[in-house]
């Protein structure tokens, strides 16, 4: 290990050190001024940064354009698209002032934030090109710092809420910020800058945002820096391979239409918001129908009057969905109709009653082993 390895690990664990001093002692008394703070931490670090490692401009200006016009079409075209789902799903408005003082107010620190992490970004990755460890240390730090940033810990607790914790707020923050590095190490410091003040600040200039579900926003901010990825990596391939860097059908081919077809229809399936939904089977209780692990297509237009016995239906009980099978349907007295279920593989009825407000709607189809990697990491972390 020679010295600038030295360097960039001190400089990590100053990093690190100062978020945990931040969560535990900072944000408590000084939340009023937080961006202000791990702004000036920011700024500092890129001047030590500097000292220890140096600027090395990046000089491949015509690939950095081409890739950060490439950075302006894909976001415009994923904001296109879920603000075109937010039509079906609707809207919500958030607290922020949108004037033009109230804009200001809101974003100007954390444009500050993300410009001094980029710059620092660029300057440990350039400086360590070689040592690809560090790089990959620095996207760990910088990940934990935006987490610490952006995400309450007060209610953490349990399996469930850290696995939440995972899969909503570290996976795609973790998407992001290896997309970042790639990007620096690659083009410099201004497609990254670019694109991490687009996916931050546009909450503060839009006053109105699509009511997306947690996991289906989550799927897409790790989805957008992989698709990003992917064409960008074409265009950085193309330009060391000494052909034209343009966008050509080299960047956007067929099959990333296709991928990007079943993906969105993946997307809108689990959601929840629509007609059908796509529910995975954790639970062997309908086997030989239905197996552990696959998927099933729920209808959730159909109602209780028109199914019938025999029919496979979801329906909620204690914040779970049960998927079992009608067994008996008989009207009560005050005239609303009522079905008991049970599991193919069990022994007795689920004796309860399932009306119009607990059912989520009746299985159309099944596919089998789509849930299988869903189920088997959720028992492992369970």
């Amino acid at each position: 290990m020679n010295q600038r390895d030295i360097r960039g690990i001190i400089l990590l664990i100053v990093m690190v050190l100062f978020t945990i001093i931040y969560r535990t002692i900072l944000i408590n008394r000084f939340s009023h001024i937080s961006y202000a703070l791990i702004s000036a931490f920011m700024i500092l670090m890129v001047f030590i940064a500097f000292l220890l490692f140096g600027y090395k401009k990046c000089k491949i200006n015509n690939i950095k354009r081409n890739v950060t016009i490439l950075v302006f079409i894909v976001t415009t075209i994923y904001f296109i698209g879920i603000y075109g789902i937010g039509i079906l799903t609707g809207y919500k408005t958030t607290n922020f002032e949108y004037s033009i003082k109230g804009v200001f107010d809101s974003s100007f620190g954390l444009i500050v934030y993300i410009a001094c992490a980029e710059f620092l970004r660029y300057i440990f990755i350039s400086g360590n090109r070689d040592k690809k460890y560090l790089i990959v240390l620095f996207t760990i730090v910088a990940t934990l710092i935006e987490i610490n940033l952006t995400l309450d810990f007060s209610n953490i607790g349990g399996i469930v809420s850290i696995f939440n914790l995972i899969t909503k707020a570290i996976l795609p923050a973790f998407a992001k910020n290896l997309l970042l590095s790639y990007l620096s190490y690659n083009l410099g410091v201004i497609p990254p800058l670019i694109y991490n003040i687009i996916m931050s600040i546009y909450m503060f200039v839009v006053p109105v945002f699509p009511n997306l579900n947690d996991y289906v926003v989550s799927l897409l901010g790790i989805l957008l820096p992989y698709a990003i990825y992917i064409f960008a990596s074409r265009m950085i391939s193309e330009y060391y391979d000494q052909t034209t860097p343009e966008f050509n059908h080299r960047v956007f081919n067929v099959v990333d239409i296709v991928i990007g077809f079943i993906v969105l229809v993946l997307v809108i399936f689990i959601s929840g918001y629509f007609r059908f939904q796509l529910i995975g089977i954790a639970s062997g209780s309908m086997y030989p129908s239905i197996k552990k692990g696959d998927a099933v297509m729920v209808d959730k237009k159909q109602k209780i009057e028109d199914l019938k016995v025999g029919d496979i239906i979801a329906y909620r009980k204690d914040d779970k969905i049960i998927i079992h099978r009608i067994v008996s349907k008989e009207m009560n007295q005050d005239g609303t109709i009522a079905v008991d279920t049970k599991g193919d593989a069990n022994n007795t009825n689920d004796n309860v009653e399932v009306t119009n407000n607990e059912l989520v709607g009746k299985i159309t189809f099944t596919i089998p082993y789509l849930a299988w990697p869903t189920v088997w990491l959720t028992e492992r972390i369970g």
